[in-house]
């Protein structure tokens, strides 16, 4: 074989290294998002029950996770593998879990301007029941992206029971007439370290070099 062909591989094999290099560093990479509802309400955490009590719902979630938009309804949902907080003022702080296979996730429904925490199927995004919500034509437009904080007045529903991390349950019934806030806030994406890319590099062309020079020296000594 020549050294023209060992030149031709070497550049090949040095191009893949290289590409491989920049997909690393350039790469689509997800952001972290944080969706928080706060408002009051009532109802029990791990039987402790309260009343008009401040209440947060707290979901870290991941943009890559946000689903396609659903017809008729233009309604989205980012669903998490890892449970939500719930902190009820005076009471205390747990995570809800829900069982059977279903997940707590965030939803828009642009149709009706509206966004919530739901108990959901996240093979499906069929809602099993909405724990929190409200209406805000901001939400119109929404997408799940970084938002607020938004308010709006929660809209009744049926109080429904939510297992926790503890063991306990927790249940919510939003005060009627009184204000929630919603916001959804991005995280900084972990930066990919520039070196280890570029020793990479260095290291194809280092190898590079090493295979053109053993393959001359082998046709050197044949010849």
């Amino acid at each position: 074989m020549s050294c023209k062909t060992t030149y031709y591989r070497s550049a090949i094999f040095v191009a893949l290294v290289v590409g491989s290099s920049l997909a690393l560093l350039t790469g689509a990479r997800a952001e972290p998002i944080t969706y928080t509802l706060t408002g009051m309400g009532s109802g029990s955490l791990d039987g402790t029950s309260f009343t008009n009590d401040d209440v947060t719902l707290s979901l870290a979630m991941d943009t890559s996770t946000i689903s396609p938009t659903f017809f008729p309804f233009m309604t989205q949902n980012n669903v998490s593998t890892s449970p939500p907080t719930v902190s009820v003022a005076g009471v205390g702080t747990d995570t809800l879990t829900p069982t059977g296979g279903l997940s707590v996730g965030v939803y828009v429904n642009r149709n009706a301007g509206q966004v919530g925490f739901q108990v959901v199927n996240p093979a499906n995004f069929v809602s099993s029941f909405v724990i929190w919500a409200f209406n805000n034509s901001a939400f119109t437009s929404y997408a799940l992206d970084a938002i607020g904080p938004t308010m709006g007045v929660p809209f009744p529903g049926a109080t429904n029971t939510t297992p926790t991390g503890s063991g306990g349950t927790f249940q919510l019934s939003p005060t009627m007439g009184s204000t929630s806030t919603f916001e959804a806030a991005l995280g900084t994406p972990p930066e990919i370290p520039l070196p280890p890319a570029i020793y990479l590099f260095g290291s194809a062309l280092g190898g590079a070099f090493w295979m053109s020079r053993r393959k001359r020296n082998a046709v050197t000594a044949s010849a």
